[in-house]
């Protein structure tokens, strides 16, 4: 009978060296892989379902004493307290927790996968909703708990957990009505990420019925750079819009520094509204109104209902909602009575 599987059964598969297999499965930094190498590596990972022999005491047992948690980014500071809920919470329990991110990338969300696997975690919490449902069904396989970011239908095991936007946009929408804005521009996150489809989505139905009207629609990363390039590309467009509605708070502050760099004022001569409500939000200069999600609350809910997975793999229950709600301060202002004719961009 033959016996497991191992690092130098992949390497030979590939044609590569076990030290060049290692460093692709540990993402070691400072050393820069080929992408056709890299392929070939997972591939035969895959193909040869290979899981690292991590110590002899982890292989004996049937789980460990941790939790997974997998994040989109780390960098980005909308996750710090949900990294603290959720570490506090797996503390409580006596156990760890074992991090990773996948910066939206599909390689790095299956070396993700892959070290929850090896380290053969008691359940996972999935946020980000830039996720393959075949790694889903991988961590399943090995009856592996997910709780998982973004729509998708409750199995088994695996439990959706949807940041719902609607209601804090409906405030958001009419609260910039109120003031006099009818023509919003919407600068949204990377349109291949599917929580920031929810929210585009979410908006254009808030927007029907409201008498406004979305001018403009742009995309870019979620970082203050992408909301910074997006407004110049704005600018150069002449919008009619008196008001931008942003798909984090980065982006509104990436925004808010460009606008100011092309002599535009907000809140008097632009409104800007963001989303999650960062502590960086509330110090900014105007303090950013924005719709407020609550991280600490993602993390906490998202222990516990991995938690009741864990103790009952083959439940599945209704998605867990994570509502936004308007938090008003000082980035948004009556609409300007005249519009003057834009700037012309600095070099």
């Amino acid at each position: 009978m033959p016996g497991p599987v191992t690092i130098r059964d992949v390497a030979r598969d590939a044609g590569v060296s076990v030290t060049t297999v290692s460093h692709i499965l540990n993402n070691t930094p400072h050393r820069p892989v080929a992408e056709a190498t890299r392929r070939k590596v997972l591939e035969a990972v895959e193909r040869l379902d290979f899981h690292a022999n991590l110590n002899a005491r982890r292989l004996a047992q049937e789980s460990s004493r941790l939790y997974g948690l997998i994040l989109s980014e780390i960098a980005n500071p909308f996750f710090a307290d949900a990294i603290r809920a959720f570490q506090a919470a797996v503390r409580r329990e006596g156990c760890d927790l074992l991090l990773a991110s996948t910066e939206y990338d599909t390689q790095l969300a299956e070396i993700a996968t892959r070290k929850m696997i090896e380290n053969k975690v008691q359940g996972v919490t999935i946020l980000t909703s830039k996720f393959d449902e075949r790694l889903v069904t991988a961590l399943r396989e090995r009856r592996i708990p997910v709780v998982r970011l973004g729509i998708s239908a409750p199995r088994p095991g695996v439990r959706p957990m949807l940041i719902d936007s609607s209601a804090g946009l409906g405030q958001a929408l009419d609260h910039l009505a109120s003031l006099g804005h009818r023509e919003i521009a919407f600068i949204g996150g990377p349109r291949d990420v599917p929580s920031a489809e929810i929210i585009r989505n979410q908006l254009e139905a808030a927007v029907a019925g409201r008498g406004l009207h979305l001018s403009c629609r742009l995309e870019c990363n979620y970082r203050t750079d992408g909301g910074w390039a997006a407004v110049r590309s704005l600018i150069c467009q002449q919008p009619s819009a008196s008001a931008i509605l942003c798909g984090n708070d980065l982006i509104a502050l990436g925004a808010i520094s460009a606008l100011e760099q092309m002599g535009i004022d907000v809140p008097s001569q632009m409104s800007v509204v963001g989303h999650d409500d960062l502590l960086i939000a509330r110090l900014a200069r105007p303090p950013l109104t924005t719709i407020r999600v609550s991280s600490e609350e993602i993390g906490r809910k998202a222990f516990e209902s991995l938690a009741e997975l864990v103790r009952n793999p083959d439940s599945e229950g209704e998605p867990i909602p994570i509502p936004g709600r308007l938090v008003i301060r000082k980035s948004t202002a009556p609409a300007p009575v005249e519009t003057t004719s834009p700037p012309s961009l600095p070099d």
